[in-house]
């Protein structure tokens, strides 16, 4: 995975933190509460911050990327683990998300959609702009050979 793929969540959750102080900011000064409330509010602000900054960075740690020969297989989350595997004559088609964080760092989103889904089954974030282009590819062209194969298969069974 790109070095600064952590980067892209930290700068969306650190937008999502700064609303948040603005509320609790202005709720500070129409509501002028006691320093006790203050302290503990400014705790659970703080532990909350730290332990999103800690989840991004190890869970980044965990998530793996492998295209084997049959399907490609992606491995994430941290106390959650999940693991998806989609095989490649299954893909229907593939995107390339770029959003404005991801475009300013040079990142890219591939998405994957399988048969029957009207939603990706696969979402991979953080990917460098290349590295997403490069897998891209790479997938379609196991796509196309899984399908090519299965047709020469096809064309032989019937004869």
């Amino acid at each position: 995975m790109a070095d600064n793929a952590p980067i892209e969540s930290l700068i969306s959750w650190g937008i999502t933190f700064a609303l948040l102080a603005t509320i609790l900011v202005t709720l500070y000064i129409l509501l002028s509460p006691d320093l006790s409330v203050v302290l503990i509010a400014s705790g659970m602000y703080s532990m909350l911050l730290g332990w999103i900054i800690f989840y991004i960075f190890a869970s980044h740690k965990k998530r793996g990327i492998a295209v084997r020969s049959k399907d490609i297989l992606y491995v994430h989350g941290l106390i959650w683990r999940s693991t998806t595997a989609i095989p490649f004559n299954r893909i229907q088609h593939i995107e390339t998300v770029r959003g404005p964080i991801e475009r300013y760092l040079g990142l890219a989103s591939i998405r994957i959609f399988s048969a029957g889904g009207l939603s990706s089954d696969l979402s991979i974030s953080g990917l460098e702009l290349q590295r997403a282009s490069n897998l891209k590819k790479l997938i379609l062209d196991k796509t196309e050979n899984e399908i090519e194969s299965e047709a020469n298969v096809d064309e032989s069974t019937s004869e």
